[in-house]
């Protein structure tokens, strides 16, 4: 008989699979795409993925026996693992990383140290304060983890006090694997059949007990209505107060059962269904147009300007795919867009939608995940880039809404991926529908469409009596000049917001910067106070009250005199969300203000009471960052106010000027979302810049045309894909030469163009200072040869003693 061994991917960093033995009486169990446990550099526990099964033995290395099978019916798909592998490929990551991305942390049970006594001990004994401590913290626990252990015991020696104890045979250590999720258990009460047929007898035993009595017809009361009879004990005992003996004195007496249930962690809607809304004949033709594209197996973007009803066709869409048996996937760019859309389309799908977002514990999203994988009803899911990695099997739709937005794209680590360009891969792997929807799509969705790449269908009016709102133009250097600006509103803003508060109606202020100044300046030696472990200034928050980096995190207090010449001449200057607020209020003290941004929403709870407030026209004006600009749809919002314009114009990106378009239009798009006119007042120093005149115009084909030809002159996406190389290290000097030699090596390649190195706008982060380099390729370019000419480059760096030091990190279409 052969020895059987299987291939495990593990969630680290690393370019292959490694191999394990197969214990024999195993044999009949294990399968691919099983959860295993293995033990990694032997002393490391791991949760793995088996790939295949063989009987070819290791040649380097000795291979382990699995240590444990997590379960018998697999809880990944085989398409998953396939479009893991196609992320590696292209992002250029390895497979482990997009394990360690994809899967729950509750899947990936990772080995944790417990500490425990050995035996009993002499308190009598010459033990330290500190091993005293740790002694009878054990005692106590009985077994507790050896992180638990050094939080309970706070002091600079704890682990060595732990490691002597252990040494001298008075504590073990070893390591277990900790499973980070735990299933619910509710008990259920029910009749047995044979019993619940004839209840005469039942009845006539315990009418000498009238507790009993009473239970058992409360409990044939309760479960009239419910088709299997189970009812949850604890309403039972809500019911009859002090019944617990009772219960257990009929389960005795095989009158009463009791079953286990794995309770629901996931909420379940209990309203009435409402009809789904009925399309315009505009909305409708772009339905038939989507429809038509899909039968031709394309992908197909909608075009829909702000207010157009985008939403109410992929209902139709969504009901339609569901009704054919299907899975639908409805992507949307951040948590806080699903609040009010999950309470729009759970109005009309109930409980076959569920949501699925880092918003929501790991525990209900762990639910969801087995619940996809063991294929139980679950007919809808909206969620964020993290739904991508669901074990589906029966997709047939795929939405991606909003798909210009940035948020899709994950920059922070590997696999630094965008998620409308795998949710299209996924689509395509399932053979599903997919649809991009934006009234603002990015450049290259533009220019696929245009290419007959995807289907395109425009939408150019908004829904029922609706109609655009009037954009303002304001000049500001005007009104500074004039000094009418009073705080940072111009005169005409004011007016406006004036107007609005009069006629009852609601207004959105936007400004991209939160926080109440981004700069504390000494007036006297021109000092700002900085972050000291990156290169940026410090924001000041009036309400912590502290100076923040927007970056790491860190803060100081603010002090009453510059902390570098000591004067007490200190001027704040520019101006955020917290600011704008205080403003309003001052100015228009009877209105009611609120804001909307990071500070304000820190839980989802906090976002959605902010929203319901403007519903319920408890807010006049609404102060916020992006958050206010994405999808957010309110009847009484006719005026809204763009404060700074200039600020995403200037951006160091050859994308600012699409964002800055993207996000002038969707935030004038929250207004006049009904009859009323809305009015839209956007404050610039630069009143004649082109892009100004085509957001005014809202002409998105104009803007498109005008940057297209830019991107084609410049060399930018999408007639060139872009790659940027990042590295990394705490001495500036060592990252500059680095990056200079790296670039030394990268110029002779023919396959691209090499910009760089250069530093970024924030030339240190946590302590590291940056280089970057760009390289320009075109999309006829072999990306393997070129893949394999840069790994080469960045081989040789590495190998450097010089330079040995460095973290490089790649992100593949920037």
């Amino acid at each position: 008989m052969y020895d059987l061994f299987c291939e495990v991917l593990l969630p680290l960093p690393l370019p292959k699979t490694f191999t394990y033995r197969i214990p024999a009486d195993w044999a009949d169990v294990v399968q691919p795409l099983l959860r295993v446990i293995v033990r990694f550099q032997k002393s490391k526990l791991y949760t793995g993925i088996i790939v295949s099964i063989h009987k070819n033995a290791p040649l380097t290395y000795q291979a382990n026996y699995l240590e444990a099978i997590l379960e018998t019916t697999p809880i990944i798909t085989a398409q998953q693992l396939v479009l893991w592998e196609w992320i590696s490929n292209y992002y250029w990551c390895t497979l482990g990383e997009v394990m360690e991305h994809a899967l729950l942390s509750s899947l990936k049970l990772h080995g944790e140290k417990q500490v425990s006594l050995l035996g009993s001990y002499s308190k009598d004994d010459s033990y330290t304060i500190t091993q005293q401590s740790i002694l009878e913290v054990v005692e106590e626990k009985g077994s507790i983890s050896l992180k638990e252990l050094i939080q309970l015991v706070p002091v600079p020696t704890t682990y060595q006090a732990i490691k002597q104890l252990s040494d001298t045979g008075i504590l073990e250590i070893v390591e277990q694997v900790q499973d980070k999720y735990k299933p619910i258990w509710e008990d259920y009460v029910y009749i047995p059949e044979e019993i619940a047929a004839n209840l005469a007898p039942v009845f006539e035993k315990v009418k000498r007990y009238p507790k009993q009595e009473q239970l058992l017809l409360c409990y044939l009361q309760l479960s009239i209505k419910i088709i299997d009879k189970r009812l949850k004990k604890k309403d039972l005992l809500t019911a009859v107060t002090d019944s617990e003996s009772s219960i257990k004195t009929l389960v005795k007496n095989n009158i009463l059962c009791i079953e286990k249930r794995q309770k629901n962690r996931i909420p379940h809607y209990t309203k009435e269904l409402q009809d789904l809304p009925t399309l315009s004949t505009i909305q409708q033709e772009a339905y038939e147009s989507i429809k038509n594209y899909f039968e031709k197996s394309k992908t197909v973007l909608l075009h829909g300007i702000t207010g157009s009803g985008k939403t109410a066709i992929y209902i139709q869409l969504m009901q339609e795919t569901i009704q054919a048996g299907k899975q639908v996937l409805y992507l949307l760019p951040e948590i806080a867009l699903s609040m009010q859309l999950i309470t729009k389309l759970q109005a009309f799908f109930g409980n076959k939608i569920q949501v699925y977002h880092s918003g929501y514990n790991t525990a209900s999203r762990t639910e969801i995940w087995y619940k996809v994988a063991q294929k139980e009803e679950i007919n809808i899911i909206l969620g964020t880039r993290s739904a991508l990695f669901l074990p589906y099997t029966n997709i047939g739709l795929v939405i991606i809404d909003e798909e210009h937005e940035a948020s899709y794209k994950s920059n922070d680590y590997a696999p630094r991926y965008h998620a409308r360009d795998i949710g299209i891969v996924l689509g395509t792997q399932h053979k599903a529908n997919i649809l991009l929807g934006s009234a603002t799509p990015s450049i290259e969705s533009y220019y696929n469409a245009l290419e007959n790449k995807y289907g395109l269908v425009t939408i150019k009016e908004r829904f029922g009596e609706a109609v655009l709102p009037t954009i303002h133009i304001i000049d500001i250097k005007k009104a500074h000049k004039e000094k009418t600006m009073r705080q940072d509103c111009s005169p005409e803003l004011l007016a406006a917001l004036t107007t609005t508060l009069k006629n009852n109606k609601q207004s959105i202020l936007f400004q991209n910067r939160r926080g109440f100044a981004p700069i504390l300046e000494c007036l006297t030696c021109g000092h700002t106070p900085s972050c000291k472990h990156c290169d940026t200034t410090l924001t000041y928050h009036k309400y912590i009250p502290a100076l923040k980096c927007h970056i790491c995190g860190y803060q100081i207090y603010p002090t009453p005199a510059c902390q570098e010449c000591g004067s007490t001449e200190m001027k704040l200057k520019g101006f955020g969300t917290e600011k704008i607020m205080e403003d309003m209020q001052l100015i228009f003290p009877q209105s009611k203000v609120a804001r909307l941004d990071l500070e304000t929403t820190r839980t989802k709870q906090a976002y959605q009471d902010i929203l319901n407030a403007v519903e319920n026209r408890e807010i006049d004006i609404l102060v916020g960052t992006q958050m206010v600009t994405k999808g957010l749809d309110f009847e009484h919002v006719t005026n809204v106010g763009i404060l700074n314009l200039d600020s995403l114009l200037h951006y160091p990106d050859f994308r600012a000027m699409e964002r800055a378009f993207q996000l002038a239009v969707q935030v004038a798009g929250r207004a006049g979302r009904t009859k009323e006119v809305g009015n839209v007042w956007i404050q610039t120093y630069q009143p004649t810049a082109p892009i100004l005149q085509y957001i005014q115009q809202q002409d998105f084909i104009g803007f498109y045309n005008y940057e297209i030809e830019q991107r084609k002159i410049y060399q930018y996406a999408p007639f060139y894909k872009l790659i940027e190389i990042t590295l990394k290290h705490i001495d500036s000097s060592v990252v500059r030469k680095s990056a200079q030699e790296l670039v030394n090596l990268l110029q002779p390649i023919s396959l691209f163009s090499t910009l760089g190195p250069s530093t970024p706008a924030v030339g240190r982060v946590r302590n590291l200072y940056l280089q970057t380099i760009i390289l320009k390729y075109t999309k006829t370019t072999n990306r393997e040869i070129l893949k394999h000419e840069l790994q080469e480059s960045i081989r040789i760096i590495r190998q450097q003693n010089a330079y040995k030091g460095i973290s490089i990190q790649i992100q593949v279409d920037v």
